[in-house]
């Protein structure tokens, strides 16, 4: 079987059935990089320039059961209490919320490719809203690397010479 690197997208137009075994390895490779961190845009750009709907929905499912459930698994009580608390768990969110982000973002070429007249689903507001999010999350992870170099571990609090390096300006340090 060639691989997806070396297959020509123009080639790809031209398919019009995935056979089963192609389909498996094209979910094995994005389920690699959902997990391993893999990457598997070349299989899902050659996905999305075959002609084989049926396939591309098969895998938009797959996608949204992803989705679906690791989201779910993110929202629970216990697991938002797990993540402040300890560190491997704080890591495990974070992988949980790239894998969230690379299966939407899998799904969402996959949709734009489908053969059904292309409706425009755009929300600008909504959109502004996300990369705000991602803005701001972006800012807290590289927070929490610079926090770690400092010596600082989830749930344990501030060292006292960084609170002193805060608040050595001021004159009360009620403020």
């Amino acid at each position: 079987m060639t691989p997806f690197d070396e297959l020509d997208l123009d080639g790809a137009a031209t398919i019009e059935s995935v056979s089963p075994d192609r389909l498996d390895h094209v979910r094995e490779r994005i389920a690699d990089d959902l997990i391993e961190r893999h990457d598997a845009w070349p299989v899902v750009r050659w996905l999305a320039a075959t002609g084989d709907d049926r396939a591309k929905r098969r895998v938009i499912e797959d996608l949204d059961h992803v989705m679906s459930g690791v989201s779910r698994a993110l929202l629970t009580d216990q697991a938002a209490a797990d993540n402040i608390r300890t560190e491997v768990v704080f890591g495990r969110a974070l992988h949980d919320r790239r894998q969230i982000g690379r299966a939407f973002e899998f799904s969402s070429a996959l949709h734009a490719s489908l053969a059904d007249p292309p409706v425009d689903r755009s929300d600008p507001d909504f959109e502004e809203k996300v990369r705000r999010r991602r803005r701001r999350a972006e800012a807290h992870e590289h927070r929490i690397v610079s926090l770690a170099r400092l010596g600082v571990q989830p749930g344990k609090g501030l060292p006292f010479w960084e609170l002193y390096m805060r608040r050595r300006d001021k004159k009360s340090w009620g403020s």
